[in-house]
Parts: structure tokens; C-alpha cells; sequence
């Protein structure tokens, strides 16, 4: 059976990665690398686990292998943060509408279990469970809707395909809005066969 993002190895996984890439960062490095074979991850897990929850991490795009470092060498993704959970802002800076957005799309790439051509997990996201786990309100996940997919009821339409599903995700994190899916062509009234 394959490893979950909620399966406790592979949660462990991620917290040790977050708490990594938080140190390594922290020290102005740019790209942090982890070798599968570190004390610290022998240490965490037994070797299927690892196994799993790197293979996982891996499908998701948050580990890129870098072999020409040295074998069992990956690049942690920044999108690793995303999945933990922000910190809380006082009031006078707390950040904007559009700060969130990088935040929104990594919850939605790790919920929906994103994997290039399809999704693993068509259960749709609620507009308040995504503000709860974000610590942002309702508002700020309803205005993200609104402008990336033409509102939430859109994205729960698209949650019955897991194609179009994850055409949709790609969009969003190559910053191409999915909202041109639900518009027809300019110029076409529908046939198959363009105006001219």
C-alpha cells in the first residue's frame, strides 16, 4: 500500500525536512540538500519507511534528486514549508490577500495529492478547513477561489476529475490562471469549426 501524507513516517519525515531547510536557510544557503543515508533520517525511520515517505516526497515535487552530489542526494523544496502551519501575525503586519496565494496552491498541490498528470485525492478542500489549517480567514481562501477558479463552487466541480484536476494545480503553480479552462475561445460560438 503506498505511503499517505498523513501516515505518521511520512509526517515525521516532513517536520525534520521543515525544521532543516529552516536551519540551512537561516545561514543564507540557497538550496539545501539532504542525503538519505544521514544519521538523522536513519535515526527518524526504518528503511521502508524511508523509502516510502521519500518516494512520496519525491512524486510531489518537494525532493529533487541531485545524484551528481553523491547517490541518495536531494534538493529540498521550499514548498516544504508550506504544509506547516504559519505562524500568527499581530495585527500590524499581518501580511496581505495575495501573500497567501504561494500557501492556498501548496495545501491544494499536498491535499489533492498532486502527481504531474493526475491527482491522487478528489475530496475537495471546504473554504473554511482551508482557512483553519492556514490561520487565515475565510475571506482571504474565498477571494483565491474567486480569482483562480471563478469561485469555490467551481473548484468542487473540478474536484470530480482528476485530469482536470491537476491541469488545473499545474496551472497554479506555473502561475497560469485555471479560470481560462471555464471560458470558451474568442471568436468561436461553440461549433467545432472557428469563425472566420
Amino acid at each position: 500500500m503506498a505511503a499517505t501524507l498523513n501516515d505518521p513516517h511520512v509526517v515525521k519525515l516532513v517536520e525534520w525536512l521543515q525544521d532543516r531547510f529552516r536551519e540551512v536557510s537561516s545561514r543564507g544557503i540557497r538550496h539545501v540538500l539532504i542525503n538519505i543515508k544521514e544519521p538523522g533520517i536513519q535515526q527518524l525511520l526504518s528503511l521502508k519507511e524511508r523509502d516510502e515517505a521519500v518516494g512520496l516526497l519525491y512524486s510531489l515535487d518537494l525532493l529533487v534528486p541531485r545524484v551528481k552530489a553523491a547517490p541518495g542526494t536531494f534538493e529540498v523544496s521550499p514548498l516544504i514549508l508550506m504544509d506547516a502551519k504559519p505562524r500568527r501575525h499581530s495585527t500590524g503586519d499581518r501580511p496581505k490577500k495575495k501573500t497567501w496565494s504561494p500557501e492556498i496552491i501548496s495545501k491544494l498541490t499536498l491535499h489533492h495529492q498532486y502527481d504531474q498528470d493526475s491527482c491522487l485525492n478528489l475530496e475537495p478542500l471546504g473554504v473554511r478547513e482551508l482557512s483553519g489549517e492556514l490561520n487565515c480567514s475565510a475571506s482571504v481562501v474565498s477571494e483565491f477561489f474567486k480569482r483562480e477558479f471563478d469561485g469555490h463552487k467551481v473548484y468542487v466541480g473540478m474536484c470530480s476529475d482528476a485530469g482536470r484536476l491537476a491541469t488545473a494545480i499545474r496551472m497554479l503553480r506555473g502561475e497560469i490562471r485555471p479560470s481560462i479552462l471555464n471560458q470558451g475561445l474568442p471568436g468561436n460560438d461553440g461549433r467545432d469549426v472557428p469563425d472566420r
